[in-house]
């Protein structure tokens, strides 16, 4: 009986230490995607509250200050810009993601958003317009975004490589004003699908948008894009 538990604590720990596969997938990190409607604002300042709290004091809110303790020892803030004109902005703190050692911020426009990563160790910012998918061993993030209709936000796919101080753009693809990209997913550390978002002619209306899934490939020193619906 002794001998038969100590082989199950065995199998046991071994599947504890068994690495993830390569194919497990990872999608995007979107802490709003539940906010939504006329509460969208204060439901994204319960996420932020959340987030900051869960931060370890490295971030902080002060009125309209965001505030980072940075690795380096120094500090750096992103500030609300409230005035009623096309300069507004506002910063919602997002998460840590500490696979690439990046803080997540969503930015709103007068008209419009984007996205931020801030590395937590050097306050280096990218603008990457849409929330992050950071593929399996965090050594790149894709990034998409889309406002067919509207315009106020690029329409492409990017996918970033993850360096010790900052990203760096290793590859991209731009849709125009005839599609935009969303829902990156990774399938392990060199692939990545995601849905594009086509609309037929200029005149096309939001209902008549085309969704197809799409395969990003970028293996073996190359690239290939392809389509996943038959």
């Amino acid at each position: 009986m002794r001998a038969t538990l100590s082989i199950i604590a065995i199998l046991l720990l071994a599947a504890c230490a068994r690495p993830e596969p390569l194919d497990e997938q990872s999608a995007v990190h979107d802490p709003f995607a539940r906010c939504s409607g006329d509460d969208r604002r204060a439901c994204m300042a319960q996420v932020e509250a959340r987030e900051i709290a869960g931060s370890g004091g490295r971030v902080q809110r002060r009125g309209m200050r965001l505030t980072f303790r940075l690795g380096n020892g120094e500090t750096t803030a992103l500030v609300n810009d409230t005035s009623d004109g096309g300069s507004a902005k506002r910063y919602v703190y997002a998460g840590y993601l500490p696979s690439i050692r990046h803080h997540v911020v969503e930015v709103r426009y007068y008209e419009g958003g984007s996205v931020l990563l801030l590395h937590e160790q050097t306050g280096a910012t990218t603008d990457v317009h849409g929330f992050p998918a950071v593929a399996p061993g965090g050594r790149r993030v894709a990034t998409a975004s889309m406002d067919l209709i509207a315009g106020y936000t690029p329409n492409h796919i990017r996918v970033w490589r993850v360096t010790d101080t900052h990203l760096e753009l290793e590859w991209g693809l731009d849709g125009g004003t005839r599609w935009g990209a969303s829902d990156p997913v990774w399938h392990g550390p060199h692939v990545v699908t995601f849905t594009r978002h086509t609309l037929p002619s200029p005149s096309a209306g939001p209902s008549e948008v085309i969704r197809t899934s799409m395969r990003l490939d970028l293996r073996n020193g190359g690239l290939t894009v392809q389509s996943q619906d038959p």
